[in-house]
């Protein structure tokens, strides 16, 4: 199935922020499925889009307040969200163009961590696997590391 790519945009509706879906008229021509049911996802990823954001959010405030053991399992939950957020997409169908620009943007945060994050949660399926000892830090080094010498390698053949 191809998918339809899309964007995501913030706007303002009294006074609070909601996020618009915007889809190339090219896609949606091509797309066989009705328009309610196109509507019915649409409005389900934005509305996942924006629950997505201020989960993420609150967590981030809640990283300023706590320990280090704390921060690992925090940062943890916002990478499984984000990665939540781009599953249901890919499963209905659907992919968030430039998505860690969307996030960047969104949570105020770089896209470099954006990267980092979905790295984590890439490797880190379960927050159960992760070592309370060790640092977010040692980790988005460690598979950093991993991913770059892989980029390495395939590089040289």
């Amino acid at each position: 199935m191809d998918k339809i790519f899309f964007e995501i945009e913030p706007r303002q509706q009294n006074n609070e922020t909601i996020y618009v879906v915007k889809i190339q008229m090219s896609d949606l021509l091509k797309d066989k499925q009705s328009d309610i049911k196109l509507t019915r996802k649409v409005e389900h990823l934005e509305n996942l889009y924006l629950e997505t954001v201020k989960f993420c959010s609150q967590q981030l405030a809640e990283i300023t307040k706590a320990t280090n053991q704390q921060r690992l399992f925090l940062y943890w939950s916002i990478a499984d969200k984000l990665w939540q957020y781009l599953t249901i997409s890919d499963r209905e169908g659907f992919f968030l163009n430039y998505a860690n620009k969307h996030f960047a943007r969104d949570l105020s945060i770089s896209e470099r961590t954006i990267r980092r994050l979905l790295m984590f949660r890439k490797n880190i399926n379960n927050n159960s696997q992760l070592d309370p000892k060790k640092l977010w830090s040692y980790y988005t080094r460690r598979y950093y590391r991993l991913k770059e010498k892989v980029s390495d390698n395939d590089k040289k053949i």
